[in-house]
């Protein structure tokens, strides 16, 4: 269809063989004789997935007024106070303007330019018919804008009050939008790539999320600059992605950029600085920088304390940060009274088997761990291994994190075997997410290593901390205090080989054989 491949294929009706694929096609599906509202309506199934639509759904997508002619305003609220008045509701709990759009789609189905179902009812427009569409009625993003707004809307996550699990279905609506316009540089598109690429981000796809960000913000620093809200929330939402790629400079960069607009903006006191503060504060524990963490998130929790209250989940995850920097900074005690406020509030807002009141879970038995409370830490992370598993799946990013922190809890009560196991499953989905030379992947070299030390399978430990301590240097630099830690847990390996009856020599023979 792309190409107008050459075909010489013989066609039965037509007598002789066709030359040309698209050429064909296109000459056999007449859009002629459709009346403008049949043609709209293709057109907006031209911007949908190719699969099955139920009626539900599609009545939350297209409206009367996309596909017939927008009246005049007094001419639309006359309309509105008639259809009110005789038309009511139909019986059947459809809305009575809707039931229009569906007379149309049963009449597109009669004709063979769609494909029903009856149970459930729904529609969907064959992949060929949509390229004819696409070829002789190119819709623009203004005649689809209420579609393009209506599917961002879908995707939009509160984080305040939703699953980010229940916005996977409606990814390939995003992509089908984005697909139709890929070089759109409207308001609208850069908005729809921002939600998009936040679900992609929960899902774990995150280079697909950074390519839909790097065109928002294209898009929103030429319709409105640098310093304009909207550009930073974009700057910001590329930051957290490129966090999550490992590229911490490049994040940092950007949040900082975000921070001057909104403290421009907004001032130093808006709910919107204070997301900026604590996004920049978790690049900054990433890089080493805990002190100046602390302070950003302790404006962050203020701010938020201030406008929203103690007990709201956006100061939840104030308090979660918060506790992680007062954590690396060895105030145990602090970082615990904060975790349990954390999840107080999420199992109140959330419920028990919500992927936010997981993370409480988890990064509160980092706290039960450290404080040598290993029963308790193992039973929180299970829980958080079994909500996680439900709603992602083995292989999706943050299952690694889990795996991994429930595996160093075993490590501790000497369950060797389950631990291996455990980091065995974070590395194959770090790899598989990040590759082999990403940080997150050195993570689990690492503590597998020291695993596999404790089960004696020394020159396995040694090749997986060398991995581990190459990655940390080459990513983080050799004074950072991770690639420091990669280098000690090297050397513990080293340590632990020369007791056991390794040789340097044999050691040496081992890093050449690496090299």
């Amino acid at each position: 269809m792309e190409r107008d491949l050459s075909a010489g294929v013989y066609v039965a009706h037509k007598g002789e063989k066709i030359e040309r694929v698209t050429s064909y096609l296109l000459s056999i599906f007449d859009l002629v004789a459709l009346s403008v509202e049949e043609k709209r309506l293709l057109q907006h199934f031209a911007a949908l997935p190719k699969e099955y639509i139920q009626y539900e759904l599609l009545n939350q997508l297209v409206t009367i007024d996309q596909i017939y002619q927008q009246p005049q305003k007094k001419q639309l609220f006359l309309r509105k106070i008639i259809e009110k008045i005789f038309l009511g509701t139909a019986k059947n709990g459809k809305s009575r303007r809707f039931e229009d759009v569906v007379s149309i789609l049963q009449d597109l189905s009669d004709k063979g330019w769609l494909l029903t179902t009856n149970e459930p009812e729904a529609y969907k427009i064959h992949r060929i018919i949509q390229e004819v569409v696409k070829r002789k009625l190119p819709p623009s993003v203004v005649e689809l804008k209420e579609l393009i707004r209506n599917v961002a809307d879908l995707l939009h996550v509160d984080d305040s009050k939703d699953n980010p699990v229940d916005k996977f279905p409606f990814i390939p609506f995003g992509e089908a939008v984005l697909e139709l316009f890929p070089d759109a540089m409207d308001p609208e598109i850069s908005r729809l790539q921002n939600e998009l690429a936040l679900v992609l981000q929960d899902l774990g796809d995150y280079d697909k999320a950074r390519a839909f960000l790097e065109k928002a913000i294209q898009s929103d620093e030429a319709n409105f600059g640098e310093q304009y809200p909207t550009t930073a929330v974009s700057y910001s939402n590329l930051a957290m992605v490129l966090r999550d790629l490992g590229d911490y400079t490049s994040a940092k960069e950007l949040l900082e950029k975000a921070l001057r607009s909104d403290v421009a903006n907004f001032g130093e006191n808006h709910p919107k600085t204070a997301v900026q503060y604590s996004n920049l504060a978790q690049i900054l524990q990433d890089i080493g920088d805990d002190e100046t963490a602390k302070d950003l998130l302790e404006k962050a929790r203020q701010i938020n304390v201030t406008n929203f209250g103690e007990n709201h989940p956006n100061t939840a995850v104030n308090y979660s940060n918060l506790a992680l920097a007062l954590q690396n900074l060895g105030d145990e005690a602090a970082a615990k009274e904060l975790l349990e406020k954390a999840l107080r509030i999420n199992e109140i807002n959330f419920g028990e088997n919500h992927p936010n009141t997981a993370v409480n879970y988890s990064n509160l038995a980092t706290i039960f761990k450290n404080l040598k409370e290993y029963e308790e830490a193992r039973q929180l992370l299970e829980k958080a291994l079994r909500i996680d598993e439900a709603h992602f799946g083995e292989n999706h990013p943050r299952m690694a994190i889990t795996y991994s922190n429930l595996a160093t809890v075993l490590q501790d009560l000497e369950d060797y075997t389950d631990a291996k196991n455990m980091l065995e499953k974070a590395l194959r989905s770090n790899v598989t997410n990040f590759g082999e030379d990403h940080p997150n992947t050195a993570v689990s070299y690492t503590n597998l290593a020291m695993v596999l030390l404790d089960l004696e399978e020394y020159e396995k430990a040694m090749l997986l901390a060398i991995k581990a301590s190459r990655i940390y240097t080459v990513h983080l630099g050799e004074q950072h205090p991770d690639t420091k830690s990669m280098r000690e847990n090297l050397v513990a390996v080293e340590k632990k080989m020369l007791e056991n009856g390794w040789t340097e020599e044999n050691i040496n023979e081992l890093l050449k054989r690496e090299e």
